[in-house]
């Protein structure tokens, strides 16, 4: 009775075990700091056509293309933008409502913008994303990201990834190849901002990739507020009035308007996080932010080496115990017969 009564604990522990996850972790992990505001959407690589970028736009959707081969479609469900170019609008409308039914989403009567933040919702639900003030892009780029990485822990994913980065993988182990195939997406991904970098006229030389990130940032910030259309289309979006304002007098305050969206997003995430950014530069708090994120990670890390080592020694204590259990109904089968 004992032994059973232990049995049911150590399965209980188990149970509970493989099922936390600390509450700090699903909300610090789903969002990293360095992807800020994006205020407007901006085409990237290449030089921008449209608003403005913060650093989101530009991490986002470089990493973004990365995840994918190249950036695709998220919401219908097509990978690359080769494939998205040699389909139909019709096609890609159909598929929106095949990955709608898919996740149990209702789409009749929305527009295709409407139905793709539907679908993006659900997506990053089921994905177990916590969305709350990402933009749309970061949004994408964190449920690419949370796809690959799901991708890459299956034998069939890490062919096909591989295979699409022109990766030799053969004869190699499971962690080998991801960490070779994670190494060639860094690799790609540094040639993708040089690329972009190349086209805005930013000379990369010595430039490390965060470097890189920041200089294409500010090249697109600054192109975008020097070109009047542009800056009115910022404006407006901001809900900033720059009528009668010098060109001068109206990128300065699309500036401080920004420096203040920017420092209200840091608020929110510091708040989430317990972190004091009060007096603080954006980029100071950004700073402080990212170090009480690393640190999160590190202990979360922790715990889950933690937990799975107790569930490791919970599942010994059951195996033996079922094994103990086993022996004595044996032992008392044969004295019965005798």
């Amino acid at each position: 009775m004992k032994k059973n009564k232990i049995l049911a604990i150590s399965v209980a522990t188990i149970m509970t075990m493989s099922t936390v996850v600390p509450v700090f972790a699903s909300e610090i992990i789903s969002q990293d700091v360095t992807t800020g505001i994006s205020v407007a959407e901006t085409t990237l690589p290449g030089v921008p056509t449209t608003g403005t970028t913060t650093e989101a736009s530009v991490e986002s959707t470089i990493e973004s293309d990365t995840y994918n081969n190249i950036d695709g479609d998220v919401e219908a469900n097509v990978e690359t933008d080769e494939e998205v170019q040699q389909i139909s609008e019709t096609e890609i409308n159909a598929k929106l409502v095949q990955r709608a039914t898919e996740l149990g989403v209702d789409i009749t009567g929305l527009s295709n913008e409407d139905a793709r933040t539907k679908i993006r919702e659900a997506l990053a639900l089921q994905l177990g994303i916590d969305i709350t003030g990402l933009s749309k892009e970061e949004i994408q780029a964190k449920i690419k990201a949370v796809m690959h990485e799901n991708k890459l822990n299956t034998p069939e994913g890490i062919t096909k990834i591989a295979e699409k980065l022109g990766v030799d993988i053969t004869g190699l182990s499971k962690e080998d190849a991801k960490a070779k195939i994670k190494s060639a997406m860094e690799a790609k991904q540094l040639a993708k901002l040089t690329e972009t970098a190349t086209k805005l006229g930013i000379d990369v030389t010595g430039l490390s990739k965060e470097d890189l990130k920041a200089k294409i940032k500010a090249t697109i910030d600054e192109n975008n507020l020097n070109t009047p259309e542009r800056l009115a289309k910022i404006a407006e979006k901001l809900g900033v009035d720059i009528t009668g304002l010098s060109k001068e007098d109206a990128k300065a305050k699309v500036k401080a308007a920004i420096e203040a969206k920017q420092l209200a997003k840091f608020a929110e995430r510091a708040t989430n996080l317990g972190v004091d950014i009060t007096g603080l530069t954006n980029k100071e708090a950004k700073d402080k932010i990212k170090e009480v994120q690393k640190e999160t990670r590190e202990t979360t890390k922790q715990a889950h080496k933690e937990t799975k080592e107790t569930i490791k020694e919970a599942r010994k204590q059951v195996k033996e115990t079922m094994k103990e259990n086993h022996k004595e109904k044996k032992e008392t089968h044969k004295a019965g017969k005798k």
